[in-house]
């Protein structure tokens, strides 16, 4: 099917410029992290200064909340608000929305229903390549950048911050402002130059890279390719946000419930072996399901 962008000679800004989509993809995936780090740490640090009247490490650590704050508004601002604008530099008005693909397309909440056991059942497989991932040898310079993240998460729940507010911070936010990030923009933008499947490929580890987490690199690629097939398999953003807040949440609710996981050395755990055969297969059977599902399905607006 022939893109709106090009019928009747129309094209984006960026298009009429010349502007290669990777190449913005790219660009544009740095700029959002300094955004999302820059107004993260200066609403941080303000909260702070405000409260304590002194910003200095005392004051960060006993402020978890104010941090997750920052955070907060650095996603929303940096990630999905600067993104939403962005993009309008990439698709025409009539097709801002499929572009993006903010549509629910006929079928979607079925599909967003199969989209929540799949990535329940894709949990032990994905537990299997982090272990699998942490086992490669790293700069210790990294490992020790990760411990510090881990020390603050472990500060983060261990603080009494109210469950509900961790869950809107660490997963709702995450949920609807890395998807617009990543399969509403990023994804799209790759789509344009390099195909289908590529795309999903290149988003999937630029998503796994973005967290700085060498240790869990492998992982949270593989979930960001899942992210990103289920998106283009059901032609709406929706399934992948919903997908996303399961993903992170089930992490918030365990920590909260079971504390005790936080001092789980996962280079050496693994779940048993049953129930990473069990995982794979019934993994493999979903994505079979999405693919019959979906195999006539077609996106409504922009291809």
């Amino acid at each position: 099917m022939e893109s709106f962008n090009v019928q009747g000679h129309h094209k984006s800004w960026f298009d009429r410029n010349g502007f290669p989509p990777w190449l913005i993809a790219l660009v544009w995936v740095v700029l959002s992290f300094l955004l999302f780090q820059g107004i993260g740490s200066v609403v941080a640090l303000l909260l702070i200064f405000y409260k304590e009247g002194a910003v200095n490490e005392q004051a960060l650590v006993q402020n978890p909340e104010i941090l997750l704050i920052g955070n907060s508004v650095g996603q929303i601002l940096g990630l999905a608000v600067a993104t939403l604008i962005i993009a309008r530099l990439s698709a025409l008005p009539f097709e801002y929305r499929s572009f993006l693909r903010l549509e629910a397309p006929k079928g979607t909440l079925k599909l967003t229903g199969f989209s929540v056991l799949l990535v329940i059942v894709v949990q032990p497989s994905i537990w299997l390549f982090s272990w699998l991932n942490q086992q490669f040898p790293l700069p210790e310079s990294w490992i020790e950048m990760e411990s510090i993240q881990l020390e603050l998460l472990e500060t983060l729940f261990m603080s009494g911050i109210p469950l509900w507010f961790m869950i809107f911070s660490i997963a709702v936010v995450p949920a609807v402002c890395e998807e617009i990030m990543f399969r509403g923009y990023v994804m799209r933008l790759l789509e344009k130059s390099s195909g289908v499947i590529l795309a999903i490929l290149l988003s999937g580890l630029i998503f796994g890279l973005f967290h700085l987490r060498i240790t869990q690199l492998i992982p949270l690629s593989l979930i960001g390719m899942l992210l990103g097939w289920v998106t283009i398999k059901t032609g709406s953003l929706y399934p992948a946000v919903i997908m996303h807040f399961v993903h992170n949440g089930a992490t918030v609710l365990a920590v909260h419930f079971y504390p005790q996981l936080l001092e789980v050395d996962t280079t050496d755990a693994l779940p048993p072996w049953w129930l990473i055969i069990f995982s794979f297969v019934l993994t493999g059977y979903f994505i079979y399901l999405f693919s019959r599902i979906t195999a006539n399905q077609k996106e409504s607006g922009y291809v």
